[in-house]
């Protein structure tokens, strides 16, 4: 009896010790805020470099860049848990809207990007920072539609120990 129940508690810790999928819990696209706080927002900002204009947007003079930067973070919900292997991919698209430069007349362009994240343990990602250039075209953070679709996730989350 003491040897099948030792052999029983030998199987226990070899399953926690190889991070079983029995003590873990797969990210799917219904759990995983839950788990990861995932930012994307787009920013435009005088830099010397980039032209921009003030315009008149729904009767008030708006700032628009020739530019648009598209940020993306990905951070652990919280320190109580192990992120093993996460990769996350999306799908973003950004409908603009704004002015082409020489006609100051209204106009809209549209971009599409793909971001992969893979997170560490803790569930942090580096950060995403891609620059639009847009160059006959004037656009505004505030004028700017983001859709975010989330691809694909792979990994698990476990309790930190």
């Amino acid at each position: 009896m003491k040897k099948y129940i030792s052999i029983i508690i030998s199987i226990l810790f070899v399953l926690l010790a190889c991070g079983c999928s029995l003590f873990s819990t797969k990210l799917t696209g219904s759990n995983i805020n839950d788990y990861l706080n995932i930012k994307v927002f787009t920013e435009s900002r005088p830099d010397g470099k980039h032209t921009y204009f003030s315009e008149k947007v729904n009767g008030e003079d708006t700032f628009l860049y020739t530019y648009i930067i598209l940020n993306g973070r990905v951070k652990g919900a919280s320190k109580n848990f192990n992120y093993n292997d996460v990769k996350i991919k999306m799908k973003v698209t950004m409908e603009c809207q704004g002015f082409e430069l020489e006609s100051r007349d209204p106009s809209s362009r549209t971009f599409e990007e793909e971001i992969e994240f893979d997170t560490n343990i803790a569930g942090n990602a580096e950060n995403f920072r891609k620059v639009f250039e847009l160059d006959d075209f004037g656009t505004n953070p505030d004028l700017v539609n983001l859709k975010v679709e989330i691809t694909d996730i792979q990994g698990n989350v476990s309790k930190a120990k």
